[in-house]
């Protein structure tokens, strides 16, 4: 314990210091230094603490005021002069271990600004020397064998009268080399090594969610997806959406393939209308596009060079005129259940009727033993 000191009002005078230190040594490792509080063997009672607390600045001046002291840990240098075995010390901070309990928590938090700001929490790695590589940042939760892994949560603050905090996840710039990527990776669904079932669960999914607003006159949140500009002589970026189909699913397991990327408007009163109105969706016969809106286009194309079709054999027009003649135009409307799916009112149209079309033109009539939109039930 050192002294206390007080100075007079023409003097200023400081307080005492403590320093722990082990001398140097020259035939092995450093001496420690340990600081162990006392176990309890009592029931309902908790092992002893150790608090490290830094110094208050106590003084109230307006211009020049106290300010706290700070609380520094930081590990040995290394002098070695080996890339490899020559590494500085490690700096570990781990919660206490339970047998039967849950694990103790380890908390970061900054200093509270009672008038101002709160604290900043900083956590980065240092720069790289010359040649070498900066360290990376590696946030995770343990492994578990039978329970829920942990989960990673990553939150702005909320304000009671201003605007929420703010998430941005950027990635390094690249001076010579190319620029950071930003990759976000959902994990991959294994069988259990511990059961002998073979059901297996799907893999993680990736989900982008822009905030709801609950006020009446409050627009919600929107998500935009930019690809970055290219410089003077070079070529934007693009932008890819892509959902892999599994083509050898063989077996008991085989089913209809149904993945798709699909686009659609939420009209939902609750914000539960989960609806697509257009997709690019795979079917066993091949990749289709659906649409259950009109479509407004300016131009439709399609392929129809000689250089890639075969086999070309004239068709006998007149039979295709009289087969023409034959189909038979109606009018009708449509049944509640479709006019839910496309999202239009009770009103008549004319067109025709595919059964009938099938009848005259059966080799370009697609028919499909059931038709489902899971979304629309």
């Amino acid at each position: 314990i050192t002294g206390s000191t007080e100075g007079s009002m023409y003097t200023q005078s400081r307080a005492g210091s403590i320093t722990l230190s082990v001398g140097p040594g020259d035939g092995g490792n450093g001496g420690d230094i340990a600081l162990n509080a006392g176990d309890t063997s009592a029931t309902h009672a908790s092992g002893g603490k150790v608090m490290l607390v830094a110094g208050d600045g106590h003084s109230t001046d307006s211009f020049n005021g106290g300010v706290g002291g700070d609380i520094q840990l930081t590990a040995g240098k290394s002098f070695g002069r080996s890339e490899k075995n020559s590494d500085g010390g490690h700096v570990a901070i781990n919660g206490g271990e339970a047998f039967f309990g849950v694990g103790g928590k380890v908390s970061l938090q900054s200093g509270v600004g009672k008038q101002t700001s709160s604290g900043m929490l900083e956590l980065s790695t240092a720069d790289a020397g010359y040649q070498g590589e900066t360290g990376d940042a590696l946030f995770s939760t343990g492994k578990s064998v039978e329970g829920d892994a942990g989960s990673v949560k990553i939150s702005g603050g909320g304000s009671l009268h201003g605007s929420g905090g703010d998430i941005e996840l950027l990635a390094g710039e690249g001076s010579a080399g190319h620029g950071g990527r930003l990759t976000l990776h959902s994990a991959t669904s294994l069988p259990s090594r511990f059961s002998n079932s073979k059901t297996v669960t799907d893999s993680g999914h990736v989900s982008l969610h822009a905030g709801s607003s609950d006020g009446d006159f409050v627009d919600g949140g929107s998500i935009w997806i930019e690809s970055g500009s290219g410089g003077r002589r070079a070529s934007g970026g693009s932008i890819h959406l892509k959902a892999n189909v599994n083509k050898d699913v063989i077996g008991e397991y085989r089913r209809e393939a149904n993945q798709e990327i699909a686009l659609g408007l939420d009209e939902g009163s609750d914000g539960n209308g989960n609806t697509y109105a257009f997709r690019l969706k795979a079917t066993s016969s091949g990749q289709t596009v659906i649409s259950s809106v009109p479509v407004q286009v300016t131009t439709v194309q399609y392929s129809s060079d000689k250089r890639i079709k075969k086999d070309i054999r004239n068709v006998d027009t007149d039979d295709i005129l009289q087969r023409l003649q034959r189909i038979q135009f109606a009018e009708y409307g449509y049944s509640d259940a479709w006019r839910r799916v496309r999202g239009i009112p009770d009103h008549r149209v004319r067109g025709v009727i595919a059964q009938q079309l099938y009848e005259v033109f059966p080799e370009h009539t697609k028919t499909f033993k059931n038709y489902e939109l899971e979304d629309k039930n």
